[in-house]
């Protein structure tokens, strides 16, 4: 298994909080497999539910609350430093973050060509936001005795690979790592 292979599944562990052996790592060779192993060791349920949805609407309310916006004023595609504050719209945003107690908080990107060249993976939108929460923090969105679903596994490892790999859609969950996909 190569580096990025490692590093990507070392990522989908952060998001679980679930561990993978070595000796089961290395039969993991597509990203069903993967979920599968996931979706095992996790409470389960049958309901599904959109995690990216549940991140918009926790980050939306705070973020209204603490800037003074209602609700209908913040859409997936408002750009978050248009909404925060000078002259520390960064410092407001890390409030944000901490208020709703995740864990890996992005810093806020702007729209200059230059933040979107080095900086594309700070979120740039509410939207976006809300999307790096649901895929590297998925926990959180989780109440108290809920389970996953296969589907709700699924989106987080999708998420994951897209952003490891900088490869997107489509692509099947039972493509190879190294043959189908190219990754090594």
């Amino acid at each position: 298994m190569g580096l990025d292979i490692v590093e990507f599944v070392m990522g989908v562990e952060d998001a679980f909080g679930v561990r993978v052996p070595d000796r089961i790592a290395e039969t993991i060779t597509a990203p069903r497999l993967l979920v599968n192993y996931f979706h095992g060791r996790l409470p389960q349920s049958n309901k599904s539910h959109c995690l990216s949805q549940r991140a918009f609407y926790s980050v939306r309310n705070v973020l209204g609350a603490r800037v003074g916006l209602p609700k209908s004023a913040l859409r997936p595609k408002t750009e978050l430093l248009a909404v925060l504050p000078d002259p520390n719209p960064q410092e407001v945003w890390a409030e944000v973050g901490e208020s709703l107690g995740y864990p890996r908080w992005p810093r806020a990107r702007g729209g200059s060509w230059l933040a979107r060249l080095f900086l594309h993976a700070r979120p740039r939108t509410l939207g976006e936001a809300a999307h790096q929460v649901a895929v590297f923090s998925p926990g959180i969105l989780k109440p108290a005795g809920e389970g996953w679903s296969w589907h709700e596994v699924a989106a987080v490892v999708r998420g994951q690979m897209c952003y490891h790999f900088a490869i997107s859609e489509p692509f099947s969950l039972d493509d190879r790592f190294v043959e189908d996909l190219g990754l090594d």
